[in-house]
């Protein structure tokens, strides 16, 4: 499964999405500082990518926090 937000000009969004496993949730917020916090909640046994800025990052299943202000 691949994960990547097209954000445009929000900066604080998320939601969670039905999938034949269990539910994916998605949370973005960024800070007073402009540093983004971004997390992924996977189903058990359920991995993918999250793509950000055209890196990926590796997300396996439960709570994934991703930082992508490197």
């Amino acid at each position: 499964m691949k994960i990547e937000p097209k954000l445009g000009d929000l900066t604080n969004i998320g939601g969670t999405i039905a999938h034949p496993k269990g539910k994916i949730t998605v949370s973005y917020v960024k800070d007073k500082k402009g540093l983004w916090n971004v997390s992924a909640e996977l189903p058990q046994f359920i991995t993918g990518t999250f793509v950000w800025n055209g890196k990926t990052y590796q997300l396996g299943e439960g709570k994934n926090t991703i930082d992508v202000n490197k």
